[in-house]
């Protein structure tokens, strides 16, 4: 597979990066990386190739859909892209990290598409306000 770097117009009309700007996989932790995807989307790990399918459907498509997220944080902005491609559910979520100029895969799984619904998207200063009321309503479907 090619270097998956973010070189797409949607990465650069959303002001993070003017050239390809790499997309790294690392351990992580509870938010990021393999732990993160360990710990909430052990399915991934079932058949080893399942991920390399995900990444190709999302990364590697040019027609995946994508998503750019600014999220003000005390810390400063933290800024998400989110690849999705509907035909096979695929779904690959990325962070900016501005110190080392690349993103750092966050997770990538299979979800129908009602997975992502208030969660990637611009958000504004009641950012703890949205927040609480999207896991309400997440909570309140089961």
């Amino acid at each position: 597979m090619p270097d998956p770097g973010c070189g797409r117009s949607e990465c650069r009309d959303a002001g993070l990066a003017d050239r390809d700007t790499p997309i790294s996989l690392e351990a992580g932790g509870k938010d990021d990386g393999l732990v993160h995807n360990w710990k909430h989307h052990k399915e991934v790990f079932v058949d080893p190739s399942e991920g390399e399918r995900i990444l190709r459907a999302t990364l590697g498509n040019p027609a995946a859909q994508v998503s750019v997220t600014f999220e003000k944080q005390e810390r400063g902005m933290r800024k998400i892209i989110t690849f999705f491609d509907p035909k096979t559910k695929s779904y690959c979520v990325a962070q900016y990290d501005e110190k080392a100029g690349k993103f750092r895969l966050m997770s990538w799984h299979r979800s129908p598409a009602s997975y992502g619904e208030g969660q990637w998207e611009i958000r504004g200063t009641n950012d703890r306000e949205n927040k609480r009321e999207h896991y309400q309503r997440k909570h309140d479907k089961k």
